[in-house]
């Protein structure tokens, strides 16, 4: 009974966890959102000043009876601004398309000679998180899960995988391995290892993705 009541607790601290990490997204998002409204708002308020000094000028020519000849308006466009329409009115920037072809990313996971996929499509975060990226392998066999947890890092829960072993490989490890490794990824810099001569060629069981 105390394995079970831990597992209750364990679950009850990983859902808050969650729910924890969604209300910090959420309130990402407003910030965000506020942060976008006010760039709005001074762009509106600098573009507003150039139309405004031209009518000041036509205001003056007026007076003395100077009015400019305008250029044929047919086939012409106007871009209109308005800061005040923004205090009351704002509107975000459209988000792209979900799951847009331009947004999507696909990858290689390659632990030994017959223990890699290819996995994909996914949409990649914009932002470190624990939160999960569930995306499946390209046979549709396996779900890996990463955590990108910085630039250039990332957490990796690896389905264990035995079915394509060959007769000349090890034997497979015994029922009582794990079935789920946990592997941490660090995005490789390949200008250094090239400037370091035999770091490649000593690398004989390259882990990457």
């Amino acid at each position: 009974m105390d394995h079970i009541a831990l597992g209750h607790r364990d679950y009850y601290y990983e859902l808050k966890e969650m729910r924890e990490e969604r209300e910090r997204q959420i309130l990402g998002e407003k910030l965000e959102r506020q942060r976008e409204k006010e760039e709005s708002r001074e762009y509106e308020r600098a573009k507003e000043k150039e139309p405004l000094a031209a009518y000041k000028s036509f205001k003056r020519d007026e007076k003395q009876l100077n009015k400019t000849r305008l250029d044929p308006l047919i086939g012409q466009d106007f871009k209109v601004f308005c800061s005040d329409y923004i205090d009351h009115f704002y509107v975000p920037p459209c988000p792209p398309e979900p799951d847009s072809e331009a947004d999507m990313a696909y990858g290689d996971i390659y632990l030994d000679s017959i223990t890699h996929g290819h996995f994909g499509p996914f949409r990649p975060p914009k932002r470190a998180s624990r939160e999960a990226v569930k995306v499946k392998t390209t046979d549709g066999r396996h779900e890996l899960s990463f955590k990108f947890i910085g630039n250039g890092y990332l957490k990796v829960p690896w389905e264990f995988i035995s079915t394509a072993r060959r007769d000349l490989c090890p034997p497979d490890p015994p029922l009582t391995t794990r079935k789920v490794f946990k592997f941490v990824g660090i995005r490789r810099d390949w200008e250094k290892e090239k400037a370091k001569p035999g770091v490649l060629e000593a690398m004989q069981q390259p882990r990457y993705s």
